[in-house]
Order: structure tokens, then C-alpha cells, then sequence
């Protein structure tokens, strides 16, 4: 049962801003009066945005009383763009762009956490012999390019243990693939650092690798829903409704993980063609929702980790603009807003689990 349409744009920001200026994308839609809302994810990897898929198909956010459109953009600074240009109601996004776009002066607000553990991570080769930060002194890093949102990460990282500018290199070798696996193999590169499905591939392919980065690294605000200051104010029962219809998804998923599988690969086949690949993948995108120790409130979907945000802006303000540091000093009490939590979760998780039983898992 399909109850979307699904946009896939790669870049192609003026078609985008044209068709959006034109029209309001709150109130009602003339749908069965559901309000017509319009999110963005920062890429179509279905495996990663499972919950989203879910809430579709299962009719959860109609249930919200939403009319839910997704616009799947290249990459989370495209999604920040069209949220401040006012073209997308609502964005599921990493730290790194919700924050720089703050940076900047905005007032966008994260209200929700879909992931908690850091996209970025760096690793080593099993066999390498490197088994701390300290011991990449002189050596080289691998990285997706120099515009990367690893680079940043690795900066402070690599500064947290006493090596600067010049105390190693980094060089790009690509997003997981091929060429990737190659430069790791024949020693081109000691370590790589990119998105955690990257290096789930390079495993999925044969490689044993070892992560090295530093714990005070991995748990920071890594996904999640983010929207305007204004938005939240003026239209709070909306992003409730929408926080609570992704929770209903996770609550689905957890009760039959299959069918909500079934649905990720009806969005995305293309990802199970390699089953191993697939799995990897799905682990991943489970270990990244695994909320970390202390998240308040406990146990609901969507809790924000303070500390985790609190560890980003640190290391995130070192360096300069151009490489993605901040530049501000941001105040986490107007960023962070957890007030719509305890409201999203609150509805009746024994339906959901038994919707979930009785679905599909072809």
C-alpha cells in the first residue's frame, strides 16, 4: 500500500526551490483533511531511513493526521539549505549541518534523535598493527575527499592525541568501494575514516578492521529531526504527530523486523542484492538507534543525549570555517528541545506490535 511519493534529487536545487516557492506546505492538503507536510533526507539509502518507510507503508503518519511528502536530497548541507529557505517543513539530518547551519545564525531547532552513535568512525586494518590514534603519528588516512564531513572529525581526533598538521596525511581513496578496500590492502592508506555503512562494506567484502576511535568521540547528536524555530512554535502539534509516527514505525520494526525489511528493500532493492552487504547494513542502522547510557528520559524513542551535543560543539570548534569548525559559541538550551518526547511516545504500543504481527514479510 503506497501512500507517498518519493523524490529523488541529486542536486538539482533551482527545480527544487521553484516548485516549493509557490505553495504552502502546511495546513490542509485537501487530502481527507490530513496536513500536507514535506520532509528531506540526505540520501535514499532505504536500509538507514527504515523507520520513515515504515511509518508510510503502515499508515502511521495518516494516522497522525499527516500527508507526509519525502524529498530525498544529496547530502545533509542541501537538506539544511531548502529547510531555512522555507521549502521542506522538516528535515531528518546530521549534527554536523543542523548545527553549522546554527552557526550561521539560524534558529533551527533538533527536536528528536533518530541515531545516536557518531555516522563518522575511523578504522584500521586488523592486521595493521595500529591499534590507537597515537600510533597513526607519520602515517596516512584515508578519507571519502577533502570536503568530507570526516575531515573535521579527524582533525580533533587527531589533535585530542597530540598530532597536528603535518604529523600525518590524509588522502582520498573514495566511499567505501572498491578503490577503498584497495588502498587499505596494499598499505596506500594505515586507516579510514568515512560513514559507518562505508566501512560496513569493506567488512561486508572480506576485511577485518579494528575502530580506533577515541569514546569521547562516538555518541554525539548524530541524526535527527530538525526543523525551524518558527515551525516548532507556531506548529508544534505537527512535529509532535511526526515524532510520534516514527516511533510507532520503531516500535513495528522491533515487533516484526522482517516485514519492516520487506519494506526497505521495496524502497531501495538495489541495497539487498548482496545479502551480506544488506545485513551488514541493517546492524549498522540498529547499533547507530541504540540510545548510549544516561539519555533522559530513559527508554523513549527519540530521547536527545545533551552530552553527546555538548562533545560535538568541543570538537567541533576547533579549526577553521573553512574546514567546518564553528565558529560561535551556540547555547544548546535554544537548539535542543526534547519537550515533544514524552508526547510522541505516548500511545498504544500493543496495537502498533499488533499491526505489526499480522504484516507482510515479503
Amino acid at each position: 500500500m503506497k501512500r507517498f511519493r518519493l523524490i529523488a534529487l541529486v542536486g538539482a536545487v533551482l527545480a527544487l526551490t521553484a516548485a516549493c516557492s509557490d505553495g504552502d506546505s502546511s495546513g490542509d492538503s485537501g487530502n481527507g483533511g490530513l496536513q500536507k507536510v514535506t520532509m528531506a533526507l540526505g540520501n535514499e539509502r532505504s536500509i538507514q531511513y527504515f523507520p520513515y518507510y515504515v511509518a508510510l507503508d503502515e499508515g502511521f503518519f495518516e494516522d497522525e493526521g499527516l500527508d507526509v511528502e519525502i524529498q530525498v536530497l544529496d547530502g545533509g548541507g542541501l537538506v539544511m539549505q531548502q529547510l531555512v529557505a522555507g521549502n521542506i517543513d522538516l528535515a531528518n539530518v546530521g549534527g554536523a549541518p543542523a548545527l553549522q547551519t546554527v552557526d550561521t545564525g539560524q534558529d533551527v531547532v533538533w527536536s528528536y534523535s533518530s541515531f545516536y552513535e557518531n555516522i563518522f568512525t575511523i578504522v584500521t586494518p586488523a592486521d595493521s598493527g595500529i591499534t590507537s590514534i597515537e600510533d597513526m603519528e607519520g602515517q596516512t588516512i584515508g578519507i571519502t575527499d577533502p570536503a568530507g564531513g570526516e575531515v573535521p572529525l579527524i582533525r580533533s581526533v587527531f589533535a585530542s592525541a597530540g598530532l597536528e598538521d603535518g604529523d600525518y596525511e590524509m588522502l582520498p581513496v573514495g566511499e567505501g568501494g572498491e578503490v577503498t578496500y584497495a588502498a587499505l590492502e596494499k598499505g596506500d592508506v594505515q586507516a579510514y575514516s568515512s560513514s559507518v555503512y562505508d566501512v560496513a562494506s569493506i567488512e561486508a567484502a572480506g576485511m577485518e578492521l579494528t575502530r580506533i576511535m577515541p569514546e569521547e568521540f562516538v555518541y554525539v547528536p548524530s541524526i535527527g529531526h530538525v526543523t525551524m524555530g518558527s515551525t516548532l512554535e507556531d506548529d508544534r502539534d505537527m512535529v509532535v504527530a511526526f515524532n510520534r509516527a516514527i516511533a510507532k514505525a520503531r516500535v513495528f520494526s522491533i515487533a516484526n523486523p522482517d516485514a519492516a525489511k520487506a519494506i526497505a528493500k521495496e524502497h531501495g532493492a538495489e541495497l539487498f542484492d548482496d545479502p551480506e552487504l544488506a545485513e551488514a547494513m541493517w546492524e549498522t542502522t540498529l547499533r547507530l538507534q541504540t540510545p548510549p547510557d544516561g539519555v533522559e528520559p530513559e527508554g523513549l524513542f527519540g530521547a536527545n543525549y545533551i552530552q553527546g551535543f555538548e562533545n560535538y560543539i568541543d570538537f567541533a570548534s576547533q579549526g577553521t570555517a573553512e574546514e567546518g569548525a564553528l565558529q560561535t559559541e551556540l547555547d544548546l538550551d535554544t537548539i535542543v528541545d526534547s519537550s515533544t518526547i514524552e508526547e510522541a511516545n505516548d500511545f498504544d504500543a500493543a496495537e502498533i506490535e499488533a499491526q505489526a504481527k499480522s504484516a507482510s514479510t515479503q
